[in-house]
């Protein structure tokens, strides 16, 4: 996967930065998923989001109906959604504090 992300970053946008992986599809009762769930946190700790993608039938669901997963109704799943998007502003506010980058936010009233 990080041969691949160096290809892409290479060829197509230098400017790329890899912030992490996000284990997808992940069975919490399934034995053998655990366990390589855990491997991997243990082997690239500073790599590993705080959130996993479980197995859910949402996914397959949105994607059979052909809408964005988020406009799919279950509670677990806007649960992740919301842990995600936490996340992702983590993310990128730890990228602009790194970068020194100034945001100015203008809101406008109508």
């Amino acid at each position: 996967m990080l041969t691949t992300f160096t290809q892409v970053k290479r060829k197509m946008n230098r400017k790329l930065e890899f912030i992490g992986m996000v284990p997808s599809k992940v069975d919490g009762r399934n034995p053998r998923h655990v366990r390589h769930l855990q491997e991997l946190q243990e082997a690239y700790p500073n790599l590993m989001v705080p959130v996993t993608v479980g197995l859910r039938n949402s996914i397959a669901d949105a994607l059979a109906s052909h809408v964005p997963v988020w406009k799919i109704k279950r509670p677990l799943l806007v649960k992740l959604v919301k842990k995600c998007a936490h996340w992702l502003t983590m993310c990128i506010t730890k990228w602009i504090l790194h970068n020194h980058v100034a945001l100015i936010w203008r809101i406008e009233n109508g």
